[in-house]
């Protein structure tokens, strides 16, 4: 309540989160972070969502596909919103988007995009929280995932991710490799934080669509890539390579004619300490 003050004076805490099931309080209820527990912060989403309640939910809400299953399930039981919080994407993808639509102005054409998660926390649920954020972050250059497999490499390789130790905060660095050089961005830190405007979350509750980023159906879809990922990461495969549609500023890249298939490569070997 002490921090929640300091941007809306005067706003009064009440213990009994059950009053958020009041479906006259509020537009809509935003759940953070897990800070009670996991067990309990997803009972009470499932109570939420089960009654009907407008409910905006920090992403992911586990590191297991399934709890996001049955928040669906229940979704389209009761018939209210639910849509996800999850980090925006930085500054960065946008020049990374129109290289691969155009090329580098020195590595030419790009061949390869690798994204590095750097974290001074490697731990399972680390890993797999931070692979969530960034297959979220990248949907704008993968496009619609289609098939995942574990592959050895490939030379039609668009986009991989991997992760590296960080002293302190988590940051990514980026390498593009592209037909005349490689080049590598400066390391920059973490996602902007997680956000909605008002305009953005009213627009979404009046008129929900799975195209919408927010939209838990999203949520859901990369969920299934990242227990994928864990389920497969005991067997140690080179890398996991993402197949999807990608398309860069409303237009196909490179020569093809219609949707170019790209992929992201995962390297899935050690991904946690």
């Amino acid at each position: 309540a002490r921090e929640f003050s300091q941007f809306a004076p005067g706003i009064r805490a009440d213990p009994n989160w059950e009053a958020a099931l009041d479906p006259a309080l509020a537009d809509a209820v935003v759940v953070g972070p897990a800070c009670t527990g996991e067990e309990e912060t997803l009972d009470r989403l499932k109570r939420l969502v089960a009654d009907g309640i407008a409910t905006v939910a920090s992403f992911p809400v586990s590191t297991s596909v399934l709890p996001h299953y049955e928040l669906d399930m229940l979704r389209q039981e009761a018939g209210g919103p639910l849509l996800m919080l999850a980090p925006s994407a930085p500054s960065t993808l946008e020049p990374i988007q129109s290289w691969l639509a155009d090329g580098h102005p020195t590595a030419g054409a790009i061949r390869q995009v690798t994204w590095i998660r750097h974290l001074p926390d490697r731990s399972r649920a680390s890993v797999l929280k931070a692979l969530a954020h960034d297959i979220h972050v990248l949907a704008p250059l993968i496009g619609a995932i289609q098939k995942v497999s574990a592959l050895e490499g490939s030379a039609d390789t668009a986009i991989g991710w991997s992760v590296a130790p960080a002293k302190a905060q988590s940051a990514v660095s980026v390498i593009v490799v592209g037909d005349a050089a490689r080049e590598e961005l400066p390391v920059f830190s973490e996602h902007a934080a997680s956000s909605l405007t008002v305009d953005e979350l009213r627009g979404a509750l009046d008129s929900p669509s799975e195209s919408t980023p927010c939209d838990w159906r999203h949520a859901t879809r990369v969920m299934e890539i990242v227990d994928a990922v864990e389920f497969t990461n005991s067997f140690n495969p080179l890398y996991w390579a993402f197949v999807g549609e990608h398309v860069a500023n409303g237009a196909p890249t490179g020569d093809a004619v219609g949707l170019v298939v790209a992929t992201l490569a995962i390297g899935a070997i050690g991904l946690w300490a």
